[in-house]
């Protein structure tokens, strides 16, 4: 599991959504090992990590790990943020969280989705994602070489 989870995680943070350590990520659906590995890699970045999920249990133990903040996803997501914008969503959900993520996604945020497990179609309102000039990618898995930058990562140190 370590290697394709951690891989995963590490290439939508940093390969697809462009991790800066003063950004704010939010995380829909805290539950897999992908969706941990985000948590973990992004709070070593330095970045704020918001995390969501249906399971009272899940959002304490995310913030256990690190999370800054842990939301019950079927609350008011804008409520709860208290307004907060986010800078990146890392997403493996789909479409039980897809336009709601949008409402907390800042204006020229970045939306990266490795998953669909509520769901492969959505319906988008084009005039919201334009207005909102997001960058909207998918991802998965990741290769040789983002596999030996994610090590260098975890690690802490170049790899000969």
């Amino acid at each position: 599991m370590f290697p394709v989870a951690a891989l995963t995680a590490y290439r939508a943070l940093y390969t697809r959504g462009r991790l800066k350590n003063y950004q704010t990520v939010l995380v829909p659906g805290i539950k897999s090992g992908v969706t941990v590995f985000v948590l973990l890699m992004a709070k070593a970045a330095g970045a704020r990590v918001i995390v969501m999920s249906r399971s009272t249990k899940k959002c304490q133990q995310a913030i256990e790990l690190g999370a800054d903040l842990a939301i019950h996803s079927e609350s008011d997501w804008n409520e709860a943020l208290n307004g907060e914008k986010v800078d990146l969503v890392i997403d493996s959900v789909g479409v039980a969280t897809w336009g709601r993520v949008l409402s907390v996604l800042k204006q020229g945020g970045t939306f990266v989705n490795f998953g669909a497990t509520s769901g492969p179609k959505i319906e988008i309102d084009l005039s919201h994602l334009y207005f909102g000039q997001y960058n909207i990618l998918w991802t998965t898995l990741g290769s040789h070489e983002e596999f030996r930058e994610m090590i260098q990562f975890i690690y802490g140190k170049a790899l000969d």
